[in-house]
């Protein structure tokens, strides 16, 4: 057995991110599920350039968070949001 990338969380759809493509706001769904293990006051959802440099972060709720992109350039960012024992990580493209 050889591994080919990095394992991501069980079940993918506990965070959904929608529109993608996007041009200046992103909806981040977090399911009750995917809330078990958060400490409420210090959840962040952070933003990756494909350098990987942090380019965003905002803190998260249970529910529909809006987050706001439109200060981004163009191009292919990752998503990271950490629970408990899972991390999370979903890619978006920006293009206006």
């Amino acid at each position: 057995f050889l591994p080919t990338g990095i394992a991501e969380a069980e079940n993918e759809n506990e965070i959904l991110i929608y529109p993608n493509p996007t041009s200046s706001f992103v909806f981040v769904i977090v399911s009750p599920s995917a809330s078990l293990g958060i400490n409420s006051a210090k959840q962040y959802f952070n933003i990756y350039s494909a350098l990987g440099e942090k380019v965003g972060s905002q803190q998260l709720a249970v529910g529909t968070n809006t987050i706001d992109i439109s200060h981004l350039q163009n191009g292919i960012y990752f998503c990271e949001f950490r629970t408990g024992n899972s991390i999370f990580r979903k890619k978006i493209v920006i293009a206006k």
